[in-house]
């Protein structure tokens, strides 16, 4: 069994403060994984899936997908350099020990082969597939958020400790990881700034879809536009979301033990997905980028996965399962892990090293 350096000693099973259930960062977080997934489809017409964008970014050289990369990178960058020190991910340091490299490299194959085989992960299937209502998507969904939570409980979740927090005198207690936890006002005042320019971009650049068109070039620098700006909203909404942080990830499967529960990603259902769904299936104008034909603002047609339930076959069922696998013992999916690598390059060279592999794997 892997042993993942984040939960592997006794000495590292109590989390950090701050990290109990956080209600609204994860909302606004939520908002801007909404807003970064519904504008690059509605846009450019094309899905925002995390894994595709590492495989076809760094694998082909797919100049749409590095565009996107880009974006996620800045937006990680932008939050490091700006951000508040309590809404960053804190990892455990990367020593580059044989196990540490092995158990990283093995890991990221795990979810690169995963990923591959099922066409998609949290962001292609859960963000983008359960808001279009996709069949496939909700079944892929089922399968690798079943299998991660069986796996967090039974792998990993006996080697965590209760949240910790200060009491009134400043010392430190264990607390129910459930009990929220509210932002501090430079914690706040950084959100809201993000939320509001990030909204405010992308309505300016919805209301000059006449550009697309005039010409090819307008056409393409919208695009360019649209695409970057929707991966900086995905590494922001990641960050603040805490989908960027594996111990908050990992509470989150803690059904068995409600105590080290942390609900805070279920609000991503309400308002990510459910936002997405709003948006994609009932509201018209220019929030939602298309026209009176229903096309994508910067495109001729929308670019979605032509295939369906009836395609589901146990190279798709298997691929499920190890991406479930993979994400359960981590915490970490394809989009937190580009964000991981911003913040430890050694770690992302190794784990990007494990996932490009896996996915190069035949299908």
């Amino acid at each position: 069994m892997l042993i993942i350096e984040q939960y592997s000693t006794a000495t590292e099973t109590k989390i950090k403060k701050k990290e109990m259930f956080t209600p609204v960062h994860t909302t606004i977080g939520a908002l801007l994984l909404h807003q970064a997934t519904s504008n690059l489809l509605l846009g450019n017409g094309k899905i925002l899936g995390a894994s595709g964008l590492i495989r076809n970014g760094l694998l082909h050289g797919s100049v749409d997908h590095v565009v996107v990369l880009a974006g996620i990178i800045t937006g990680t960058v932008i939050a490091q350099w700006h951000a508040p020190a309590s809404l960053l991910p804190e990892y455990d340091q990367f020593d580059r020990s044989p196990i540490s490299i092995v158990a990283t490299v093995a890991t990221g194959a795990i979810i690169g082969l995963g990923t591959n085989r099922c066409n998609g992960c949290t962001s292609g299937h859960m963000l983008c597939g359960l808001s279009r209502f996709s069949g496939r998507s909700a079944i892929a969904t089922a399968i690798f958020f079943t299998t991660a939570l069986i796996t967090a409980n039974f792998f990993v979740l006996d080697n965590v400790g209760p949240c910790v927090a200060s009491d009134a005198h400043g010392d430190d207690q264990d607390v129910a990881c459930y009990l929220p936890e509210y932002p501090t006002m430079p914690e706040f005042r950084f959100m809201i700034t993000v939320l509001v320019v990030s909204t405010s971009v992308m309505i300016l650049l919805s209301q000059s879809s006449s550009l697309s068109r005039f010409s090819i070039k307008n056409q393409w620098l919208g695009q360019t536009l649209v695409g970057f700006m929707s991966g900086m909203q995905f590494g922001l909404g990641l960050i603040i979301s805490g989908m960027a942080k594996p111990d908050k990830v990992i509470r989150f499967f803690s059904w068995l033990d409600w105590r080290k529960l942390d609900p805070s990603l279920a609000l991503i259902i309400v308002f990510g997905i459910g936002t997405n769904i709003y948006v994609n299936h009932h509201f018209r104008g220019p929030w939602i980028w298309t026209n009176a034909n229903k096309k994508p603002t910067f495109a001729s047609h929308f670019q979605l996965p032509s295939l369906s339930v009836h395609d589901i076959g146990i190279t798709f069922i298997s691929g499920a399962v190890l991406f479930g696998i993979g994400w359960g013992l981590t915490g970490t999916c394809p989009g937190p892990g580009i964000i991981r690598s911003v913040f430890q390059p050694w770690w992302g060279v190794v784990w990007l090293f494990g996932f490009l592999a896996g996915s190069s794997l035949p299908v």
